[in-house]
């Protein structure tokens, strides 16, 4: 998990800095354990219901993915500490499995 804060920084370069992304990235892998992570962080009263996936870029112009879980209206819910997006997925190259598209 990582802040909304964090989450933000990898959306923004993304969006600035698209145009450098290194193009070496062809998928990134979530095992879903770390999907579940977004859902049971919810408090009491909260359902996660789908997941919004947003582009991002690291500081060395690698592209990365956010995950951030959503309600059932489709709002963006970062719980109340704020630290509930994903990125550190596993990128593809590296971990591209035997049937990558």
């Amino acid at each position: 998990m990582i802040t909304k804060e964090a989450a933000q920084a990898l959306v923004e370069n993304y969006r600035a800095n698209y145009a450098e992304c290194n193009g070496t990235v062809k998928g990134i892998r979530y095992d879903l354990s770390m999907l579940d992570q977004l859902k049971e962080a919810a408090p009491e009263g909260v359902e996660i219901t789908s997941v919004r996936i947003y582009f991002g870029m690291d500081e060395e112009n690698n592209m990365n993915t956010v995950l951030i879980g959503c309600d059932a209206e489709g709002n963006n819910y970062y719980g109340a500490s704020e630290n509930m997006c994903l990125d550190s997925g596993e990128p593809c190259p590296n971990s591209c499995g035997a049937n990558p598209l």
